[in-house]
């Protein structure tokens, strides 16, 4: 992903699906340990049934590494425009950061999605976000290709 200043990382991904699936998947976070590497653990917050319906309010919780650190963040769907748009909050122990995911469709068999996200360190950590350019390129890298590895390969390997 190419870094648009030290905090904020984006991507334009293309992948093959069709855009309501595609969006679907994505903006519910209880996937993202399916598609994003350094996701260790994703799920609904309060175990709430997989089949609760995903809109704005919708929070998932996920265990993720950060510096060869475990952190764990919760994430709250701010703004939901299905198929178009997903924005979460996350808000952890030391960092917070807002993931701005939208999806246009292509053609019948393709979806760009324009993934941003906009990390930032809590307290007196905040200024040092400009110190983590490498390990930011990693994780927006590692979301790159976890999402096209997904449909690409996983997909059809019938996961989620």
């Amino acid at each position: 992903m190419s870094i648009v200043k030290p905090c904020i990382i984006n991507e334009i991904i293309i992948v093959k699906g069709k855009i309501e699936e595609v969006f679907d998947f994505i903006a519910n976070f209880s996937n993202a340990s399916l598609w994003h590497p350094g996701v260790l653990e994703s799920h609904y917050e309060n175990d709430l049934v997989e089949s609760t319906k995903i809109d704005k309010g919708s929070s998932f919780n996920l265990k993720a590494l950060f510096k060869n650190k475990i952190i764990n963040m919760i994430y709250e769907i701010t703004k939901y425009i299905r198929p178009y748009e997903v924005i979460l909050y996350g808000d952890g122990n030391i960092i917070y950061d807002t993931y701005t995911i939208k999806f246009k469709k292509i053609d019948n068999e393709h979806v760009q999605i324009d993934y941003t996200a906009n990390i930032s360190l809590k307290g007196f950590r905040r200024p040092f976000i400009i110190f983590f350019k490498n390990e930011l390129e990693i994780i927006g890298q590692n979301a790159k290709f976890g999402i096209k590895n997904y449909y690409n390969v996983g997909n059809k390997l019938g996961l989620k």
